[in-house]
């Protein structure tokens, strides 16, 4: 796997386990930035063109990220650096084998609500190889047959149990949360002995994939907060 191959991949196994609970733990001593911080991806293999024909700039991807102010008040957004973004995903087979072909090229966002979380990531990421649709179902294929994946966070290796969860709903609505092709997951694990309970939606959306997490650090992940921040996203990402 290239070098940017496995950037990516760490990412997305980051994301599938936190998107970064784990690097907002332990973090204080970083100031937050006074605006959302993405890693700036250079193409992944080729950038073909999207379910609509298009291949996205890195600036497209970016102005398609969630913003600050799509989420409630009390969030902040958190730099993301080589400190907090987790690696070498093992423990998932059919993952590591779709990461090892290149996904395409991304950019991301972290926001974290003080002062314990939860936090909240997202990668939008330009296909490379296939369209939107079917690089979510080869995406969610291969999450599908994992009941685990383990990461290196902070010099740790972490452990993450997964398993397919309802579709996305509010407790004040039974309005379900729209998009074709969405799948949704639930992990679980142990970061120095405090529980990770995160919420993971994997979604397409017009020419480009969405995955978010919604993590909580010793609770449950608030599941109207989830379907809020992915109602917003879905909309940013499709925004003409």
């Amino acid at each position: 796997m290239t070098a940017r191959g496995r950037a990516l991949g760490g990412f997305l196994a980051g994301v599938v386990v936190a998107g970064m609970a784990l690097g907002g733990c332990g973090s204080g001593d970083r100031p937050p930035d006074s605006h959302p911080a993405s890693t700036r991806s250079a193409p992944d293999g080729a950038s073909g063109p999207g379910s609509a024909g298009t291949s996205a700039s890195l600036a497209d991807l970016t102005a398609r990220l969630l913003r600050l102010g799509d989420l409630p008040s009390g969030f902040i957004p958190r730099p993301l650096t080589r400190r907090n973004l987790p690696s070498d995903l093992t423990g998932c087979a059919p993952l590591e084998k779709v990461m090892a072909g290149g996904i395409g090229r991304h950019e991301q966002v972290e926001f974290f609500r003080l002062p314990f979380g939860p936090w909240i990531d997202e990668a939008v990421i330009q296909p490379a190889h296939a369209g939107a649709a079917q690089t979510t179902a080869r995406l969610a294929a291969a999450i599908d047959d994992c009941s685990s994946v383990t990461v290196t966070e902070e010099g740790e290796r972490v452990e993450l149990a997964l398993s397919k969860a309802a579709p996305m709903t509010s407790p004040t609505s039974v309005r379900k949360v729209t998009g074709r092709g969405m799948h949704t997951y639930r992990g679980t694990g142990e970061l120095r002995g405090v529980g990770l309970s995160l919420q993971i939606v994997l979604a397409p959306a017009g020419h480009l994939v969405l995955l978010i997490t919604n993590t909580g650090l010793g609770r449950t992940p608030d599941p109207e907060l989830g379907a809020k921040v992915v109602r917003a996203a879905l909309a940013r990402a499709t925004q003409s």
